[in-house]
């Protein structure tokens, strides 16, 4: 074998050995481009791998300031202010009514009918004055017993003793009181000419 034959024999180990000793900084960076290639095949790879037109916005989109109050911050001074508070509960009930009028739309009731309330009107008036008949019918009878003392026995008893008029106690009867006969010839006074016989009964009776 010649001196060229033997150097070209060992140009091709070196380099069969450099092929299959790689350096530790190779070998991660050929681990590390087979993970992102499984990655991409798992969950799909970038955007602009498919659209290779498509270009990320330079300008990101922030909210207006009218959208941004919600988010605002509130100082104490208006946390403790009744306006704010009473503002805030009437944003929420403003915004609760648009909520419902949006579910179940803005229903207005029918206008009622007169002819209705007539009728209706003229139906009450049947059923009360039916109940009413109905009552007096029904009604338990009560007898109401006044009060009257100059019909009491007792009473009209002790009426008729005042008087002199005859009389019933429990015991028995009693007659009228009247003047018995006086007689007055020898008196000087002349009590039965001056006295008649009616005023002599009314005497009797009152004293």
């Amino acid at each position: 074998m010649s001196a060229k034959e033997v150097g070209e024999s060992l140009n091709l180990g070196g380099n069969a050995f450099q092929e299959g000793n790689d350096s530790p900084s190779q070998v991660s960076n050929n681990n590390e481009r087979t993970v992102e290639s499984d990655m991409e095949s798992l969950f799909g790879g970038d955007i602009s791998d498919d659209d290779p037109t498509y270009q990320p916005p330079d300008i990101i989109q922030m909210p207006s300031e009218a959208d941004s109050n919600d988010s605002k911050l509130i100082t104490l001074e208006e946390l403790l202010n009744p306006d704010f508070v009473h503002a805030a509960e009437e944003r929420k009930k403003i915004s609760r009514r648009n909520a419902i009028a949006r579910l179940f739309g803005n229903k207005q009731k029918p206008p009622k009918d007169n002819k209705n309330n007539e009728s209706l009107l003229v139906a009450q008036s049947i059923t009360v004055e039916l109940f009413q008949r109905c009552w007096k019918v029904l009604k338990p009878r009560a007898r109401w017993h006044q009060r009257n003392p100059e019909t009491w026995k007792v009473n009209v008893v002790k009426r008729q003793r005042a008087e002199g008029l005859p009389y019933v106690t429990k015991k028995k009867f009693r007659s009228s009181k009247n003047p018995k006969p006086v007689d007055c010839s020898k008196c000087k006074f002349e009590c039965n000419d001056k006295v008649t016989d009616e005023e002599r009964q009314i005497i009797c009776r009152k004293y």
